[in-house]
């Protein structure tokens, strides 16, 4: 099963992660986590997610190793991944500067129940 880790809100991104596994079928949770190195780009209020499969019992373990590796898995987090840039990639950008800013600032995450808008 997939985890998707975040805060208390979901972001764009994260929605948009959401909304793909759903469309595809895949079955996940939801759970936060800052031990990885999305937490340090989550933190200045750069839009992340971190994906896992739980439970992984050689996870950060000296049994870690490549052999380990599910192809089911990195199939399906392939496909979620490719999903999501494509729904990212085919929204059209606003074509005014006006438009674009406030692009931005609808799509920026959500840090610490603030949003964070673009200068």
């Amino acid at each position: 099963m997939f985890y998707m880790a975040y805060e208390e809100t979901p972001t764009w991104l994260q929605e948009q992660f959401i909304a793909s596994a759903q469309i595809l079928g895949l079955q996940y949770d939801t759970d936060y986590s800052d031990r990885s190195d999305h937490a340090n780009f989550e933190w200045f209020g750069i839009p992340t997610t971190f994906l896992s499969y739980r439970p992984d019992p050689y996870y950060h373990t000296d049994d870690d190793s490549i052999d380990k590796i599910q192809e089911e898995n990195m199939y399906n987090t392939g496909t979620l991944v490719s999903s999501v840039l494509y729904q990212i990639a085919k929204t059209p950008m606003p074509k005014s500067p006006k438009g674009l800013k406030a692009k931005a600032a609808k799509l920026h995450s959500v840090v610490k129940g603030q949003k964070v808008y673009m200068q």
